[in-house]
């Protein structure tokens, strides 16, 4: 995962009241936790990071947190998790978890596909990604925002588990080894072997009376 820069300002008052008065600024309150510091209130600009989560694939985010004030220099942190309105979808509150660069996180990431299964493109089935999002392990520089998954030679009546997924060197992918990825539809042995398409569609011949 490559970091990303966010500003962010510490927050003292906490309580409902509070709270609307910092929305009501144009700012989203937020938290940062972990291991390394006492948990912090602290508060972002909303648009600032309305745009952030717009120029990226996911909400699974790296980011180095610049906290007004704060003498330690940016704070490394995972995006952990971002409450929305139910209907709006507006950012109602974040959460930062702070983490140290050298220390193996676990994280879920979502899955991705590359390309054109053989069994879509010639067996006529149908490419379903089973699983939404992977949990991995592993340092923070070796685990990518996005897991794409080159899908093309998968045939019709095929699965992808994920035990069989590309290794990533630093990155332990977690969960049961023979839980489906990817599945494409569609009987086995329906790729035709080369030439019998056309003589399919050939007619046949009259044949001479004698």
């Amino acid at each position: 995962m490559q970091s990303v820069s966010l500003a962010v300002q510490p927050r003292s008052a906490t309580r409902r009241t509070a709270v609307k008065k910092v929305r009501a600024e144009g700012r989203i309150p937020a938290v940062i936790y972990g291991k390394l510091a006492e948990p912090q209130a602290l508060s972002v600009d909303s648009r600032t990071f309305t745009d952030l989560l717009n120029h990226h694939a996911s909400e699974h985010l790296l980011i180095d947190l610049a906290v007004e004030g704060d003498d330690r220099g940016k704070r490394l942190a995972l995006l952990k998790d971002v409450q929305h309105h139910p209907l709006s979808r507006e950012v109602l509150h974040i959460d930062f978890h702070e983490i140290a660069e050298d220390a193996p996180v676990t994280v879920t990431i979502p899955v991705e596909s590359r390309g054109e299964p053989i069994g879509v493109k010639i067996g006529g089935g149908l490419l379903e990604r089973v699983m939404q999002q992977i949990k991995v392990r592993g340092l923070v520089k070796h685990i990518p925002e996005v897991l794409v998954v080159d899908v093309t030679a998968i045939e019709a009546g095929e699965t992808l588990h994920v035990g069989e997924l590309p290794a990533i060197e630093g990155v332990e992918f977690l969960g049961n080894a023979s839980n489906p990825v990817f599945t494409c539809t569609g009987k086995r042995g329906a790729r035709k072997a080369p030439g019998e398409e056309e003589a399919a569609a050939e007619p046949a011949k009259p044949g001479k009376k004698k």
